[in-house]
């Protein structure tokens, strides 16, 4: 928390780890418990950013999900784009960060239960018949993206 605040309030390159612990009231030996360094800790905070995102965006779809997935998936990106346009700091530190490699990275394994609700709804749409499990995933990232 102490991080998103300082990365939205001074930018990612002007914050620094003393700043970070400061703000967090850790010691600066405790940030590195948990995190190798500064770009660490913003590939975790770009990942969490993005599955609350998909899922408020998910749940708001579900919560009108249509037959027609072409709708659903309409629907889908403009809760993201509603979510972003409530939460402009957030979109400016994803739109500078946010990455393919990143997402698999840190969704290489697809525990997360967002992840295997999105795989789910595409492997029970029409596009699951011309694409592999690795396309859908990179579909969800190219949608999403």
């Amino acid at each position: 928390t102490a991080a998103l605040e300082l990365f939205m309030e001074n930018g990612v390159a002007k914050t620094s780890i003393d700043q970070i612990a400061g703000r967090a009231q850790v010691a600066k030996g405790t940030f590195y418990l948990y995190f190798h360094d500064k770009e660490d800790l913003l590939q975790e905070l770009i990942y969490r950013i993005s599955c609350h995102v998909l899922d408020e965006a998910y749940r708001a779809v579900d919560s009108r999900r249509t037959d027609d997935f072409i709708e659903n998936v309409i629907r889908f990106a403009d809760a993201i784009i509603e979510y972003f346009k409530r939460n402009r700091l957030q979109l400016r530190l994803i739109e500078r960060n946010f990455s393919w490699p990143l997402v698999t990275r840190q969704m290489s394994a697809r525990t997360d239960a967002i992840w295997q609700a999105l795989i789910r709804d595409l492997q029970a749409s029409p596009l699951a018949r011309t694409h592999t499990g690795d396309g859908m995933f990179k579909l969800i990232f190219v949608i999403v993206e």
